[in-house]
């Protein structure tokens, strides 16, 4: 393998993991958000 495709490889996962961070961190969030907000109203 080369040092471009290891590279390529490296950022293809970090993109994914990190798309898979921000979804989870939101749905905690709107799970967070949503019990509070029907509470308050």
């Amino acid at each position: 393998m080369s040092v471009q495709n290891i590279i390529n490889i490296t950022e293809a996962n970090l993109h994914q993991t990190l798309e898979q961070s921000v979804t989870a961190a939101g749905a905690v969030l709107f799970l967070v958000r949503a019990p509070a907000s029907t509470a308050s109203s």
